[in-house]
């Protein structure tokens, strides 16, 4: 039962930081005015893809 929680748990924190990526991504043409920054862009970009395929597996079992 204890794992299951962890896992939910998990999963919160790992939605939040995808909201929070995907936010940045979404608004990375008012970066700068306007001026995009694409070592930022592709870090963010990255972590977003990274963070959606830990959802993946995590949600999977379920």
């Amino acid at each position: 039962m204890s794992e299951k929680r962890d896992d939910f748990q998990e999963l919160r924190e790992l939605c939040r930081l995808r909201d929070m990526y995907q936010t940045r991504v979404d608004s990375k043409f008012v970066w700068s005015e306007g001026k995009k920054d694409k070592s930022l862009l592709i870090y963010n970009q990255d972590m977003l893809d990274s963070i959606k395929i830990k959802i993946a597996k995590l949600v999977k079992p379920f």
